[in-house]
């Protein structure tokens, strides 16, 4: 789990790029709350089955069809691993609710939920994110620090300290990319009941964000011409991703609250991108 930009992506490519990863048989469930899912294209060439649920959170609009997914894989004898990659605006419950029907949990082991936290977003998020990004962090047995080399030693101690003030239970791991995702995932968690008292799905929030997807104009001079394009979309544009083009050359755009990076990517792809509005 992890708020939207926080890195979920990366820490799933690093660990299918770990020896465990490439000799697992793993099968990964992607969900976007846009109508495209980039990151199920960025990933299809590392992982040999991939399943994408677009359009939707796995929480709410397509909380069926996640369950359905799920228990066809718990009857599968040729998979080691699910990997589930949730939209950035999940209620953590409906995850855990899942495994309480026996249709999923005859088959299907639930491991501990990790979240990841992008540290130099921290603060300016926790403006701003509804309860339900709160009960992710309080829901995580595993609690993922990225991103760590942009803060010094005394700034993340000071998000570490906030995390551990709304989950002092969970096990906390400093992430270094394709280095130690593996690690972090089969590292062992004494607690593994880490449910707080059950909250009105009501007082978490509804997913009050609007999806837009631009397959037009996407073709840009410089970096700055794109952060540009970005900031006239207001300040209400809290996530895009999607493929652009630089100077006829496409990458992969990851745009978090006025941050973003690139990555080149195959010219296959379709230009595209998905934004999403918060309603405040």
């Amino acid at each position: 789990m992890g708020y939207l930009g926080s890195g979920k992506t990366t820490f799933i490519q690093s660990f299918l790029n770990s020896s465990i990863g490439r000799e697992e048989k793993i099968l990964l469930i992607v969900n976007d709350f846009g109508k495209v899912n980039y990151d199920a294209l960025s990933l299809g060439e590392n992982v040999p089955e991939i399943k994408a649920i677009t359009y939707g959170c796995l929480c709410c609009d397509l909380k069926i069809r996640f369950r359905e997914i799920l228990v066809e894989c718990g009857t599968r004898d040729d998979l080691d691993r699910i990997l589930i990659e949730p939209s950035g605006i999940l209620i953590p419950d409906v995850i855990t609710d899942l495994f309480e029907d026996v249709s999923v949990s005859n088959n299907l082991i639930l491991e501990p939920l990790i979240q990841l936290i992008d540290v130099n977003l921290y603060f300016k998020i926790k403006k701003r994110w509804p309860p339900f990004i709160e009960r992710q962090i309080a829901m995580s047995e595993k609690i993922v620090l990225n991103l760590i080399d942009g803060l010094s030693e005394m700034e993340l101690q000071e998000v570490k300290n906030a995390l551990v003030n709304i989950n002092p239970n969970a096990a906390y791991f400093n992430f270094i990319k394709d280095k130690n995702a593996d690690k972090i995932i089969f590292t062992s968690v004494e607690n593994t009941e880490n449910k707080p008292d059950q909250i009105e799905f009501e007082v978490l929030g509804s997913h009050e964000y609007n999806a837009v997807q631009v397959d037009e104009g996407l073709d840009f001079e410089s970096q700055d011409e794109l952060h540009n394009y970005f900031l006239k979309q207001g300040p209400q544009l809290v996530r895009a991703k999607g493929i652009i083009s630089i100077n006829s050359s496409p990458f992969l755009v990851n745009y978090t609250l006025s941050q973003f990076s690139l990555l080149p990517c195959s010219k296959s792809f379709e230009y595209g991108v998905s934004m999403i509005f918060s309603k405040d």
